[in-house]
């Protein structure tokens, strides 16, 4: 417990060492479940979420290439007007690297995360637990920030799902019958 103590106060200046060290005696919190993986942080308990993370994989600029290509065979087939089809292009193309430098400072940060969490237990009356408030909590607030609409990852990531459901919108819908839809793409 005070390796544990000590590893902490590395990390942030405890105001009250003994009432931490009396917080940590207690029993975890009920329904305490913690599953972190490469991929993953997720820790909740009863009737509270903690932290809900995953890792961003990076979508490759072909990826999204061959994307806006299926949907423009697929346009061209269905006879469906296709509109912002070229602005998304130009918008992948600008905006591709940017997007690669913010996936890898969220890894980054999941990493720091995911280091953090890892062993750590939430004890009853939690509202006492400074680490938590003041530091892992917060590390997971930041994190989420980065997932805000007006992020290019946000927005690649929006992109491409939207890419892949218009393909398999007129892919399966459609399938040649109609003449008179149009697919709005939005660039923002």
């Amino acid at each position: 417990m005070k390796a544990e103590i000590k590893e902490i106060k590395k990390l942030m200046e405890l105001k009250n060492e003994g009432k931490f060290e009396e917080y940590l005696s207690r029993p975890v919190v009920s329904g305490y479940k913690v599953e972190i993986t490469d991929k993953k942080v997720e820790v909740s308990a009863d009737y509270t979420g903690f932290v809900h993370k995953y890792k961003r994989e990076i979508i490759e600029k072909d990826e999204f290439k061959e994307e806006l290509k299926k949907l423009r065979r697929l346009g061209k087939y269905n006879e469906t007007k296709l509109k912002g089809i070229n602005k998304v292009g130009r918008y992948i193309e600008d905006n591709y690297y940017e997007y690669l430098k913010e996936v890898e400072d969220y890894n980054a940060g999941f990493e720091r995360l995911r280091k953090e969490w890892e062993g750590y237990e939430v004890h009853e009356e939690f509202a006492d637990d400074e680490f938590l408030h003041e530091y892992l909590l917060p590390l997971g607030w930041k994190l989420g920030k980065k997932l805000y609409r007006n992020t290019k990852l946000s927005k690649f990531e929006s992109k491409y799902r939207d890419l892949k459901e218009y393909v398999r919108t007129l892919d399966s819908e459609l399938s040649g019958e109609s003449h008179y839809h149009t697919v709005t793409l939005t660039v923002g």
